[in-house]
């Protein structure tokens, strides 16, 4: 791929790869041949393994986090059709547009910072939507 990419003229001066140990092993080859040439592990793949870190450390955050993280998947189930629905109505009504909740994944870089910047979009719209299909708790 570098050979071809040069054939074309194109200058290659950094290769950004997964953080992964086969990457390592892989970069550690090509550092070898090809010298001119800046290989680095994925940044972004790393800050969200430390933030991950982080999480599991302060039960406060841990809490915060597995919270956002219930309220992104509810509203991402389909077998939640009706609430999915009428949360979109109160983003139009709210923002005039509609905004899809990230849901956390195990290797998806960047998951909790998604995870929790996508519900703070939203944060009125939510607000909104407990106050008005908030349960009932009548002793009937």
């Amino acid at each position: 791929m570098i050979a071809d990419l040069e054939k074309k003229g194109i200058n290659i001066c950094t290769i950004v790869t997964d953080s992964a140990g086969t990457y390592v092993a892989f970069r550690q080859k090509l550092r070898i041949s090809n010298r001119k040439i800046t290989f680095l592990p994925c940044f972004t793949y790393q800050l969200n393994l430390y933030i991950g870190k982080i999480f599991k450390e302060s039960t406060d955050l841990k809490v915060s986090m597995n919270h956002a993280i219930k309220l992104t998947t509810y509203f991402r189930n389909t077998n939640n059709k009706f609430f999915i629905a009428r949360l979109c109505d109160q983003q139009k009504i709210t923002y005039e547009k509609y905004y899809i909740l990230a849901v956390s994944g195990e290797t998806c870089w960047n998951s909790y910072y998604e995870v929790c910047t996508s519900i703070l979009r939203i944060r009125k719209a939510l607000q909104i939507f407990a106050i008005n299909y908030k349960p009932s708790f009548d002793q009937a």
